[in-house]
């Protein structure tokens, strides 16, 4: 029999002590300030963007707290050393999922912020709300769609281990990081930053391995191969003083010729009337994909006796340029002032000299590109048990979001668009629309508890504190997601026959988010040399944030599910059969 270390030991009677509620002794009382620091410290720090928000039933209903114990076939994801604990031979598992996305926005004039030249300070946005109509998502072979909820399969796997193994292998397909909506109303303001949106990563397969050191420590790692896509349809406006000031000049000299003048050098109206500050100048549309992004999962499970486990895993980054096509279509005012630009005798030279273009197109499409970026994740967890039914659980999570500097887009021809935003001062060229990120480093926590009712029933709840990554000087309805706070609860009964059913609901919550007329680059700034993106100036923007999630899982040993698929296939002929007759 091995010796247990001093240090087990002395690890042992701190949790035994502290789970027990005895008074600790002086020397363990270190290691106490240690734990409290490492488990609290996460409340003023910065957390999870759009990463597992749902996975899997038992870790939905844990607030995604199960790094030091899985359970089941997602262990891939969670931990991929925990698949040592999955009873031997072959097992399936299978999850369905429902989730529902709320989020509206309201926009009201600040009343400090001066009209824009030439105007009455009326931007009929202010005053108006919208809400989203559903979810949007693309589905390999069917492209994106929009659907008022999602209601389908998260995710489907399958475990092996030979008796007395120490090896055990598996695989599943699974969604790791999703956001998306729509918006269907036309009088939606949401619908010029992001009338349509999607981004997300799906993972086809992911060949997994653990191996089970000894009796109390496992490894496990696993090759993760997925596709990741984005999509994105929008309106786009300028609400700034040197956009107003062309439709002031527009307006100004409607019908004011002077012979020679206008004909040659400065034919009116000018700018061809100019470009109303408050419309839509274009309409964005773009759909891409890379569908062979890989990356890798390892992870270490130490659980030296049944009151206590411990969890790590490190996820690796996705990097990938994802290529696709897109639209441009411009509006009337738009190509009119472009058109101007290529009239008279001078304006062409003035043109050609800014790199303006002098022939209008009511339409650019092409091919583009763009580089996402998934962030590396480092997860650790623990499980105590300080009662034969009770489960405590307690995760910290961390990803590098700060890899995410920017958004950009690279098209295959200038864009006339850009070729006019150069004059306010935009430096990336015409082929480039760069949206600045500059997202943050992350670091949340999650806290879960699992009771035992009966020996086969169980409860489950927990709490995930999820602030956003997001900085709030660029907040936009591109990255929507503000803090939030998640609650969750479920079930989970095992029969007798190794069948393991789990139920999980989640509700994530932000009942007010603000960002006030010029807190946001990206939203409402006010300053016009940064023309790309802020179609709000001028207004102050408030977002309530909801998110419905409801996940099952269902795990059996393999033999059991060919058994009910034969069943099905027999009772589906037999219904056929009489339906015949």
């Amino acid at each position: 029999m091995k010796t247990k270390s001093a240090g087990y030991h002395l690890f042992k009677r701190f949790f035994v002590s502290f789970l027990c509620g005895t008074k600790l002794r002086t020397d363990y009382s270190c290691l106490y300030v240690i734990f409290c620091f490492i488990v609290f410290k996460p409340f003023c720090a910065f957390a999870a963007f759009h990463e597992q928000l749902v996975i899997d039933a038992r870790s939905l209903s844990l607030a995604n707290s199960v790094t030091a114990e899985p359970e089941n076939i997602m262990a891939i994801h969670f931990n991929p050393a925990a698949l040592s604990a999955i009873p031997e031979d072959k097992s399936f598992g299978q999850g369905f999922g429902i989730i529902k996305l709320d989020i509206r926005t309201e926009f009201e004039k600040d009343p400090d912020y001066p009209p824009l030249f030439g105007t009455d300070g009326e931007d009929h946005l202010a005053g108006t709300k919208g809400k989203n109509d559903g979810i949007s998502l693309y589905i390999p072979y069917l492209g994106s769609i929009d659907v008022p909820f999602y209601a389908g399969p998260l995710s489907v796997g399958l475990s092996q281990r030979q008796k007395d193994s120490k090896w055990t292998f598996a695989n599943a397909f699974y969604m790791p990081y999703a956001g998306g909506y729509y918006h269907d109303s036309p009088r939606d303001p949401a619908r010029f930053d992001a009338e349509k949106l999607y981004l997300e990563r799906l993972v086809y397969a992911s060949p997994t391995a653990a191996y089970k050191v000894n009796d109390t420590l496992s490894i496990g790692m696993g090759i993760a191969v997925g596709q990741n896509s984005m999509g994105m349809n929008m309106q786009i406006r300028s609400p700034n003083e040197m956009i107003a000031l062309t439709k002031s000049l527009g307006d100004s000299t409607v019908g004011g010729d002077i012979p020679l003048l206008t004909t040659l050098i400065m034919p009116t109206p000018w700018f061809g009337g100019g470009v109303s500050p408050y419309n839509a100048v274009a309409r964005l549309d773009t759909s891409l994909k890379n569908n062979f992004c890989p990356s890798y999962n390892i992870g270490i499970r130490w659980a030296p006796e049944e009151f206590f486990s411990f969890g790590a895993v490190f996820q690796s980054a996705s990097n990938s340029q994802l290529s696709g096509q897109y639209t441009f279509q411009y509006s009337e005012e738009f190509q009119n002032m472009v058109n101007w630009f290529g009239q008279g005798v001078y304006l062409p030279t003035l043109a050609n000299i800014l790199d303006l273009p002098t022939r209008a197109k009511s339409i650019q499409s092409g091919n583009t590109v763009m580089d996402v970026d998934f962030p590396r994740r480092i997860q650790t967890g623990i499980m105590v048990k300080p009662h034969k039914r009770l489960k405590l659980f307690c995760d910290l999570k961390w990803s590098q979001w700060s890899v995410v500097k920017s958004n950009k887009l690279i098209f295959d021809q200038d864009i006339q668009l850009l070729q006019f935003l150069k004059l306010m001062g935009y430096l990336e060229g015409s082929r480039t629309m760069v949206l600045a990120r500059e997202l943050r480093d992350t670091l949340n926590f999650g806290f879960g508890s699992e009771i035992g009712i009966t020996d086969s029933l169980f409860f489950r709840m927990g709490y995930e504190f999820r602030p956003t990554s997001v900085r709030g000087n660029r907040f936009d309805l591109m990255y929507f997601l503000p803090d939030l706070h998640n609650y969750s609860t479920g079930l989970g009964y095992h029969f007798d026959n190794g069948i393991k059913v789990d139920l999980g609901a989640s509700y994530l919550v932000n009942t007010e988010y603000k960002r006030p007329n010029g807190s946001s680059l990206n939203l409402n700034g006010n300053d016009f040399t940064k023309p790309v993106y802020n179609p709000y100036s001028g207004l102050d923007f408030k977002q309530e944030t909801a998110i419905y999630l409801c996940a099952m899982h269902v795990s059996m040993p393999i033999h059991l599910a060919s058994e009910m698929l034969n069943s099905a296939w027999n009772i589906s002929r037999k219904i056929v059969t009489m339906t015949g007759e």
